[in-house]
C-alpha cells in the first residue's frame, strides 16, 4: 500500500515482514487488574504523603 505521491518521494506504510493483515488483540483481564492495582498503589502513596505533609 502506497501513500499518495507528494513531491519527489514515495512513502510506504511500515509493516512487519510477511504480514498482510493485522489483528487487534484485546488486553487480558489480568492486564486490567494489574493496572488498577498499580493506580490504587499510586493513590495510596499520594494520600499518605499528603497526610504526612499536613502533620
Amino acid at each position: 500500500m502506497r501513500l499518495p505521491h507528494r513531491g519527489r518521494r514515495h512513502w510506504q506504510l511500515a509493516r512487519p515482514a510477511g504480514c498482510r493483515n493485522s489483528v487487534y488483540a484485546p488486553p487480558e483481564p489480568e492486564t486490567y487488574a494489574m493496572m488498577l492495582a498499580g493506580l490504587g498503589m499510586l493513590g495510596f502513596m499520594a494520600r499518605r504523603r499528603k497526610l504526612k505533609a499536613a502533620a
